[in-house]
C-alpha cells in the first residue's frame, strides 16, 4: 500500500534487502545492493510473516548483520525491513570552535583561570565570581559592563 499524506520531510526512511542462504538466523542487510549499517537495532522496522518484530528481543543488529538470535528464518517470510532514519554523529567540536552566541542557555566556566587578555564586547553584560586573572589587557567595551564579584 503507498504512502498517503504529505511528502516526509525529515529523516531517511528506506526499505532494505537482506542477503545470505536462507533459512538463516543471520542476514546482511542491504539497501540499492550494497550493505547497510544502521546506527541501532530500533532504528529498524522488521516484519516476519506479518508480525512485527521487538529489537533487542526478536533481532540485533551488529554491523550490517541482522541477527535473529538464534531462530532460524526463511528469507521469504521476512515481509519487510525499514530503516526508519539515522541519527547523525556530529562529533566533538575543536577547542575553540563553539562561540558563546552558538550556546542555548547561559554560559558557565569554573574560576579561577587565568586570562592573557580578555575583552567584553560592546553593549554586552558580563559578571565574574570568584579569582581570575589577566595578564595583559582587560578590554571593556562601549555601553558594556563588567561586573566583579
Amino acid at each position: 500500500m503507498a504512502y498517503v499524506g504529505r511528502n516526509l520531510t525529515l529523516g531517511d526512511r528506506a526499505l532494505l534487502t537482506v542477503t545470505g542462504s536462507t533459512p538463516a538466523t543471520s542476514y546482511t542487510l542491504q539497501r540499492n545492493s550494497e550493505n547497510f549499517v544502521p546506527s541501532a537495532a530500533q532504528n529498524l522496522i522488521v516484519s516476519v510473516n506479518g508480525v512485527i518484530q521487538a529489537p533487542g528481543t526478536a533481532y540485533t543488529v551488529s554491523g550490517s548483520t541482522l541477527d535473529f538470535l538464534g531462530v532460524s528464518v526463511a528469507s521469504g517470510d521476512i515481509d519487510f525491513i525499514v530503516a526508519m532514519g539515522e541519527s547523525v554523529d556530529v562529533g566533538t567540536p575543536s577547542d575553540g570552535t563553539v562561540t558563546s552566541s552558538k550556546l542555548s542557555s547561559t554560559f558557565h566556566h569554573e574560576n579561577p583561570v587565568t586570562y592573557s587578555d580578555l575583552t567584553i564586547a560592546a553593549s554586552k553584560n558580563s559578571v565574574v565570581a570568584g579569582p581570575i586573572t589577566v595578564t595583559g589587557t582587560l578590554t571593556v567595551g562601549s555601553g558594556s559592563t563588567l561586573v566583579i564579584i
